[in-house]
């Protein structure tokens, strides 16, 4: 069983990919690899080969229309942060510094994104409105697209959230027919960059004393129990003590 896995789609053309690894360290990469095999499936399958995007031209955006977009957003366990300098929006990745060029209404592309082993890569912005908060959606080519979340800033870090930091021992809540012992492991949750995360790249946004919301990546929107005075967290059919 894999400790970290993504099911890649395109169902119109009836292909499909899982990946499974026993290491969370994949998690870097899935994505990519993810992108690559389905590309090669439908060259393979149907002689399609993945067309560079052609040349768009750039258009301009208001600076207090590029303020709305910065900020930190959540992609499948990795955290990206977009800043405003003062030739527009621009991001990074594995320590590449990377320009986004406005083509469109909050639509933006990734100058240079050949350096990241995929020809065309592009950003749309979603500001928050009655219905939500805000989010992009990263699209990888013409057939791989990631919704990821914003994750509000703070100026301090709240006491909950330190009262939360620590090392964790986690358990089954139910037993299991396949494991005579409940111990699962160990977790870790820290405070980085002012988001709050667990070792294992889930994002967490504690709501109140009872109650955290996991931001992005597939458990996107699940809440998990929170039990300070037990200093538990449950969550699915896990229990995080704390050390």
């Amino acid at each position: 069983q894999g400790r970290i896995s993504i099911i890649a789609m395109l169902p119109e053309k009836k292909l499909g990919v899982i990946l499974l690894a026993n290491s969370p360290s994949f998690e870097e990469i899935n994505n990519q690899l993810a992108f690559a095999i389905l590309s090669l499936l439908r060259e393979t399958k149907y002689g399609v080969k993945q067309v560079k995007a052609s040349r768009e031209s750039l258009v301009s955006v208001d600076e207090d229309i590029l303020r709305t977009y910065i900020g930190h957003y959540i992609v499948n366990g990795d955290v990206i942060e977009i800043q405003q300098t003062r030739t527009g929006l621009k991001t990074s990745y594995n320590n590449i510094s990377i320009r986004l060029k406005p083509v469109g209404e909050g639509r933006f592309i990734v100058q240079g994104a050949s350096m990241l082993g995929i020809d065309n890569i592009s950003m749309t912005f979603f500001p928050a409105d009655s219905l939500g908060a805000k989010f992009l959606v990263l699209a990888l080519g013409d057939s791989f697209h990631i919704t990821c979340p914003y994750y509000p800033s703070v100026d301090e870090i709240p006491a909950l959230w330190r009262a939360i930091e620590g090392n964790y021992e986690t358990y089954a809540r139910y037993s299991s027919a396949y494991s005579d012992s409940d111990n699962l492991g160990s977790s870790e949750i820290r405070v980085t960059d002012s988001i709050l995360l667990t070792s294992d790249g889930k994002a967490l946004l504690p709501l109140d004393e009872n109650q955290i919301l996991i931001v992005g990546g597939i458990y996107d929107g699940e809440l998990m129990d929170l039990d300070l005075e037990e200093m538990t967290i449950t969550w699915q059919n896990i229990i995080y003590r704390k050390q």
